[in-house]
């Protein structure tokens, strides 16, 4: 039986990603650029696991590859700062406050990095990606504010909202972008949140490709329309219960719309409901949550005995560890108990797979770079960084 990798089941269950180097252009056309601290030519220091950056490898790190496929390297450097840009649209808006909402209450504040969108509704905003990653990013809509598709000026004032996740693209404040928001912030998880407000898209004639894009510059025509009548919803006071209207009232109408699968269906007593809720921060911090054991249920042995997994971020090196459970306590399972059978494959950074990986080797500390937020930044030593000449995430 082949199982996967436990950092992957645990990566799974906290939402937080491992950044790792591969090949590919860096930064996005208006979306993402970066000033880093220089990198290794091919041939340069050794990583932990041996091996040097650029080089084949000669399997002298520990990860156990049958293939020689070699280890280590040198982790990409961070960036000092990265530029994140977009527009906000309903029309496009002009004279609209865009900021990154840094202790996630809702609103711009001194502190937020922020700035004013210019005519076409677009805005450029420099931040420290120590910052920004995983936080919201807030448009907030007031009288100077104009939709220059129409020429008019908002009499009621509201707050668009998205997260920013993938800065290497154009990050776009929306209607449509803050449905998916004001659900994921009740606890939902980005994809649920997504087909949900696909659906009630499709529900008002409208079938945005991807729910994150520019609907006016593609001609999205059916689009624009329900991005009207979302603000339509969210500034009408009597759908609040109060005027005027308040940041929390915005949300609960948010998500009483997608609670509800049409526009039509929203009211009152469904806009109170979904006001009654709690609602979650969506900035874990992977320091904060994984400073102490964090443990989770893995599965059962053969013999029927539990097992758990154990992460853990300390003394720069984040771990899981698997624990069986014996004699009435907890103890680190030893190679010898892993069947010989047991184990995966993994996908290297040179592209080629990594031959056959036993379990017990699956289990090895990565070593950590920098935590961004919710984002580790370590060296897999089942894949190997040996090309640190770009940026890429993926959710393990």
């Amino acid at each position: 039986m082949h199982t996967s990798s436990p950092f992957s089941l645990f990566a799974l269950t906290l939402g937080c990603a491992l950044l790792t180097a591969c090949g590919g252009g860096g930064g996005g056309s208006g979306g993402y650029s970066s000033n880093t601290l220089g990198k290794p030519a091919n041939g340069g220091s050794t990583g932990s696991n041996g091996g040097s950056a650029g080089d084949t490898g000669s399997n002298s790190g520990s990860s156990g590859q049958p293939d020689g496929s070699g280890n280590g390297g040198v982790a990409p450097p961070l960036p000092r700062s990265m530029t994140i840009s977009g527009r906000a649209i309903d029309g496009y808006l002009q004279g609209a406050t865009v900021c990154v909402d840094l202790n996630d209450n809702g609103q711009c504040e001194p502190g937020d990095p922020s700035t004013t969108t210019s005519a076409n509704g677009s805005y450029s905003l420099t931040v420290d990606p120590q910052q920004a990653w995983g936080k919201k990013m807030l448009a907030e809509v007031g009288p100077n504010t104009v939709d220059i598709s129409s020429g008019g000026h908002f009499t009621t004032s509201f707050t668009l909202a998205t997260v920013i996740e993938d800065p290497t693209t154009p990050i776009h404040i929306t209607p449509i972008t803050t449905l998916v928001t004001a659900k994921r912030i009740e606890g939902w998880s980005k994809t649920a949140a997504e087909i949900a407000v696909q659906q009630v898209a499709r529900a008002s004639g409208a079938n945005p490709g991807n729910l994150y894009d520019d609907y006016l510059a593609n001609g999205d025509t059916a689009t624009a329309d329900l991005a009207s009548a979302i603000i339509s919803k969210l500034t009408n006071a009597t759908l609040a219960g109060a005027s005027p209207i308040d940041l929390a009232s915005q949300r609960a109408i948010a998500s009483a719309i997608v609670d509800g699968g049409t526009l039509s269906s929203v009211n009152a007593s469904s806009v109170a409901t979904a006001k009654s809720r709690p609602v979650f921060t969506i900035n874990l911090s992977a320091s904060n949550m994984l400073g102490n054991p964090l443990y989770s249920y893995f599965g059962l042995t053969g013999s029927l005995v539990p097992v758990r997994t154990v992460a853990l971020l300390a003394s720069n090196q984040y771990s899981v560890d698997r624990q069986n459970y014996a004699s009435s306590s907890w103890s680190s399972a030893a190679p010898v108990d892993y069947h010989s059978t047991q184990g995966g494959n993994t996908l290297q950074d040179n592209g080629r797979g990594s031959g056959f990986i036993a379990a017990a080797n699956l289990v090895q500390p990565y070593g950590v770079r920098s935590v961004i937020n919710n984002r580790i930044h370590a060296i897999d030593p089942n894949r190997g960084i040996k090309e640190p000449s770009s940026w890429a995430s993926a959710t393990r």
